[in-house]
């Protein structure tokens, strides 16, 4: 109830209350949200710019010492490969010489013989000894000097090289062979190199 201005009572009827307001619309200001996104857009771009600047600088400076460092010895890959081939033309040179000396003057079978057999223990037994065609006859007459010589039987191998045997008893095998002796040889000396070469 409410009192009217001649003083009379009027009812007025209640009204639930508005909560929501309306929006109120400020006009906006386009020229500073533009100046606010140019502004953030350039602290990115610049940022971005910087970061891969960074990195091309970071791997323009790895390349330039990769540089430096291959200028500074520019042979040493090369020394490796010319090291490593000599020893390879030196190796195939050596295996003609020898084969080559071997035809023509394959004496040395009796000392690789007499060595081979000097690592066999106390053999009881026939001793077989695989040659050369070309080298038994040398080897029959040398074994006539050794103790026992009934007990070595020579069988021809046309597949061994001059200058070499296996001896095979019925408890041990010696390859006494050309090849074998060579590549013994010339896997030393390959170590050998590489050694140097890691060095």
């Amino acid at each position: 109830m409410t009192l009217s201005d001649d003083g009379t009572n009027t009812i007025e009827r209640w009204q639930l209350p508005f909560f929501e307001s309306e929006p109120i619309h400020e006009p906006v200001d386009t020229t500073r949200v533009e100046e606010e996104a140019k502004t953030k857009g350039f602290r990115m771009g610049h940022w971005q710019g910087m970061e891969a600047g960074r990195e091309e600088v970071e791997k323009l400076v790895c390349d330039i010492e990769s540089l430096l460092d291959q200028m500074k010895r520019p042979f040493a890959g090369l020394d490796q490969t010319v090291t490593r081939e000599l020893t390879a033309i030196a190796m195939t040179a050596a295996r003609h010489i020898v084969r080559r000396e071997l035809i023509l003057d394959s004496e040395v079978v009796c000392d690789l013989f007499a060595e081979a057999v000097a690592t066999l223990s106390s053999v009881e037994g026939s001793i077989e000894v695989f040659v050369n065609p070309g080298d038994r006859a040398k080897l029959v007459e040398y074994s006539s000097t050794l103790a026992e010589p009934e007990r070595y039987r020579f069988i021809d191998d046309a597949s061994l090289s001059p200058g070499g045997c296996r001896i095979k008893t019925p408890t041990s095998f010696v390859d006494a062979t050309v090849e074998q002796r060579m590549d013994a040889v010339f896997s030393s000396l390959e170590a050998s190199v590489e050694a140097q070469l890691d060095d």
